[in-house]
């Protein structure tokens, strides 16, 4: 049994029973609990393990929107920003854009003034709350040397926010969780069961050894993402998926000083972010057909996004330099109404369903509104617990900090025991959870997860036994991010990586192999993609 995941000994009588353990469904879980409510997470793989960990890592207001005029996304996004970074300021961190603006229309349509009082705009539906204002750059040589000077007309500055996705996503779930919320991860809900009268009466789930749970509860709420239309009970589609594809290149083949955000020739947004010792770039925006799990970039997105820095970057990288790629599937609004239409001007916008008693679904929406798409739905469920007997408390996620939220104490490293670079990832990952996580460390923690990243071995045992990890993949890729940063760094070190948690879970050695080979087969598709040069 893993600290903290659900037992099935236990009560299964819950008020809530939130299918889906991606950012809404998480911030879903967080905002019921807060509410003190009694909450089940039931989901099919790892907490984060669709879009939640695959996006491009930021907290934004969506400078694109202002050009589809959607005012209150922008206002609500940037608003959102703004509580983030006060509530989670270990996972938010504000992060300086770089916008370069090229005489060549193709490229930038608008021209520098336009796009500045573009900007003030941005800043004052933020209500002016970054902590600095937008500013212009006639001369960025200085700065970012990397950029073409061939046709450049000048530059601005702003700022948003990076974060680690599926971190955010795990931090939700563990604030739950220590409310009393009961996590099920790795258990497919196969029926939503309704009584005489037609109210919800809670789930059927299966796991992988093909046995069954039932949870009783009032209200379901469908936060599936990508997965919405497949939930039993659900008679329509409502998703259109689209794919966004990522590539990282170590931080000293694009020495980059900020973000960057790059118009694409498409008009599309490209940023280029630091991160640690690497940099991605990103994003794609393209139908996406097939299966959902696990998607894989094609060629041609890799070659968009090189392309791209082919066109702004004194000395791009090539194929050869990548190091790390991954690709998120977006749950966009309804496929009839999107017919036609290119991904990129499909509303972010949330959509919620309620399909009577007391079942409900929401899809769509950005990263960055998660927590108030969490409220508007549990206020929309409010009635049905009404119903039955169940008087739920305020939102106060407005209010409350993250459990990782660092405090007035820096946390205890062990006496000096990790490198002050570890430390610095180490902080990043737990904020202050980081002192209480160190205590039951096992032999070689400070040992590389990875050779030439910072996160240690450690990572690994905190990751079983206080974050619900049950795969390799887990860790690889949503507990660390060491995958997404060092792919075939990663393949190399996958049977350590496996070794250790067949030690800290009391794997046998068929466990260990098939953990392993389950792990390896993922990451290799992806370097596949990477690799492909027919």
């Amino acid at each position: 049994m893993f600290q903290g995941m659900a037992s099935l000994q236990e009560d299964r009588n819950f008020d809530v029973i939130v299918v889906g353990a991606g950012i809404t469904g998480a911030g879903i879980a967080r905002d019921a609990a807060l509410r003190g409510l009694r909450v089940a997470v039931v989901e099919w793989h790892d907490i984060a393990s669709g879009t939640s960990s695959r996006s491009t890592k930021l907290v934004h207001g969506g400078l694109r929107y202002l050009e589809m005029y959607d005012f209150h996304l922008v206002y609500e996004a940037a608003h959102e920003r703004a509580l983030l970074m006060r509530l989670a300021p270990h996972l938010v961190v504000p992060t300086d854009f770089v916008l370069p603006v090229y005489r060549d229309r193709t490229r930038h349509k608008y021209p520098l003034w336009y796009l500045n009082m573009g900007l003030w705009v941005y800043d004052a539906l933020g209500g002016f709350m970054a902590s600095k204002l937008h500013r212009r750059v006639d001369d960025m040589a200085g700065d970012e040397a990397v950029l073409k000077d061939s046709g450049y007309s000048g530059g601005l500055v702003y700022e948003d926010c990076r974060t680690d996705d599926a971190r955010l996503t795990l931090e939700n779930v563990i604030h739950a969780h220590m409310l009393g919320a009961q996590i099920y991860t790795g258990w497919q809900v196969t029926e939503v069961t309704r009584g005489k009268n037609g109210t919800v009466t809670g789930i059927v789930a299966r796991n992988a050894d093909g046995s069954t749970m039932e949870l009783a509860a009032p209200v379901v709420i469908n936060a599936t993402g990508i997965w919405t239309d497949r939930l039993p009970g659900m008679s329509r589609k409502l998703v259109t998926p689209s794919r966004g594809s990522h590539i990282s290149f170590r931080r000293e083949r694009i020495p980059v000083k900020n973000a960057h955000l790059l118009m694409a020739s498409d008009g599309r947004p490209v940023f280029i972010i630091p991160w640690h010792e690497r940099v991605y770039v990103g994003t794609t925006d393209v139908a996406h057909e097939g299966e959902l799990h696990d998607p894989v970039p094609e060629r041609s997105e890799i070659d968009y996004l090189l392309e791209e820095l082919k066109w702004y970057l004194k000395d791009p990288p090539d194929r050869r330099d990548i190091v790390g790629v991954w690709s998120g599937i977006r749950p966009l609004i309804t496929v009839s109404q999107a017919k036609g239409k290119d991904p990129s001007k499909i509303s972010r916008t949330e959509r919620i369903f309620d399909h009577s008693g007391g079942f409900l679904s929401i899809t769509g929406g950005k990263l960055t509104t998660f927590r108030v798409m969490a409220k508007k739905v549990l206020d929309k469920a409010e009635k049905h617990l009404r119903k039955a007997g169940i008087e739920p408390g305020p939102c106060i996620t407005d209010k409350v900090p993250f459990p990782g939220a660092p405090d007035d104490s820096p946390a205890a490293l062990s006496d000096g025991m990790f490198s002050e670079k570890q430390a610095k990832i180490m902080r990043s990952l737990y904020g202050s959870r980081l002192g209480n996580l160190l205590r039951d460390i096992g032999e070689d923690g400070t040992e590389p997860m990875v050779p030439g990243l910072d996160y240690p071995m450690a990572c690994v045992d905190i990751a079983v036994r206080h974050e619900f990890a049950r795969h390799v993949d887990d860790v690889v890729t949503r507990r660390t991010p060491v995958a997404l940063k060092d792919l075939p760094g990663t393949l190399k070190r996958l049977d350590a990586i496996a070794a250790r948690m067949a030690r800290l879970l009391d794997w046998d050695s068929e466990t260990e192999s098939r953990e392993l080979d389950m792990a390896r087969n993922r990451l290799s598709r992806l370097w596949d993609a990477v690799k492909h040069t027919d």
